[in-house]
């Protein structure tokens, strides 16, 4: 069993409820993209994530996963300046902040924001990751996919995505309570993305005066 499963999952599924109107496949399939998205974290930041947000979270239903991210990033960021005795660029955290900087005064990182990716481009980057080894083209179709998804939602549409158990398309319908959530996850997401467009185009700008 993963850190994931021990610390967040298999407690979110005894104390909370699914989604309402959840088939089994779509519990999977919900499952699965919770265990991706906090993979990447130490069992000492999921717990904390746990903790905090298991506190916090006033619906009867699953938390949202950038919930836990959230808490277990700033968890995780923390612990690692703490640990360095917040000496600059010691520290994982300072080191990911370095990479941003630079990456924010590139063309790539204004290919996200002039396309709606920034935030995640971001996001990416903090998370240990450089802007040389990410798929600019994935990230953009992640946010399309999102972005589709947002719009259904706020119309009440039936959503068509693909199964994850054969890959083929199947169409998901979701409670009131569900879509609420998510739409505002999604603007919570993209008052995200509007401040980090203008931080890079406050980047850019810096750049092109050659200071």
């Amino acid at each position: 069993k993963s850190d994931v499963d021990e610390i967040i999952l298999h407690p979110m599924q005894l104390i909370f409820r699914s989604p309402y109107g959840f088939d089994d496949e779509q519990i999977s399939l919900a499952l699965r993209e919770y265990a991706d998205t906090l993979s990447n974290f130490d069992r000492a930041d999921l717990t904390v994530a746990w903790q905090e947000v298991r506190e916090s979270h006033q619906s009867h239903s699953w938390p949202p996963v950038a919930a836990f991210a959230s808490v277990a990033r700033k968890s995780r960021n923390d612990r690692l300046q703490a640990a360095s005795g917040h000496r600059k660029g010691s520290s994982e955290a300072n080191k990911a902040w370095e990479r941003w900087k630079v990456a924010r005064g590139t063309k790539k990182a204004l290919e996200a924001a002039k396309h709606g990716f920034a935030w995640s481009l971001k996001c990416k980057i903090l998370d240990g990751h450089d802007i040389d080894s990410l798929d600019m083209r994935q990230l953009y179709q992640d946010h399309q996919r999102a972005t589709k998804l947002a719009d259904a939602l706020q119309d009440g549409l039936v959503i068509e995505h693909p199964s994850p158990q054969n890959g083929t398309m199947k169409e998901y319908s979701f409670s009131p309570e569900t879509a609420n959530a998510a739409l505002g996850l999604w603007r919570q997401i993209q008052n995200k993305e509007a401040e980090t467009a203008s931080e890079i185009q406050r980047a850019q700008c810096y750049n092109s005066q050659g200071r």
